[in-house]
């Protein structure tokens, strides 16, 4: 016997039909996978060391550009400062933010990792990174 008083919250085309994938997740999805297989990771970590070398250009020493067969990822810069938390703390109140990792923020070490960043913004991280790390 079907209690219907107890049925009331369950809603009358099932519980998981909320939790359908329609076409256009599927489709989203094959897309994704596509692009992951064909991409060239070299040849865009390749395209990211070039873009990182150039803003190390205007830093100076002091800065290390780690290329993607060491980190295993995507190349990265290290830029060693006198006081890496309050330089980190200097940027975040740029406008726009700017974000860099604090991983080795014990050794006066800030990273700065390229993959979410456009071509068009690297002037700007250049040019905020070098009076940040100047003053």
């Amino acid at each position: 016997i079907i209690d219907r008083k107890a049925m009331n919250g369950v809603p009358h085309h099932g519980i998981g039909r909320g939790f359908k994938a329609g076409k256009e997740e599927i489709v989203g999805l094959l897309v994704a996978l596509r692009r992951f297989v064909e991409a060239d990771d070299a040849a865009t970590n390749a395209v990211l060391e070039s873009r990182l070398r150039i803003i190390a250009g205007f830093l100076g020493d002091g800065v290390v550009l780690v290329p993607a067969a060491i980190t295993g990822r995507a190349p990265i810069l290290e830029i060693a400062c006198a006081d890496a938390l309050a330089a980190s703390r200097a940027l975040l109140r740029e406008d726009p933010p700017i974000h860099v990792s604090e991983r080795k923020a014990a050794q006066n070490i800030l990273i700065v990792g390229p993959q979410a960043l456009s071509p068009d913004d690297d002037p700007g991280l250049a040019a905020a990174l070098r009076r940040i790390l100047s003053s």
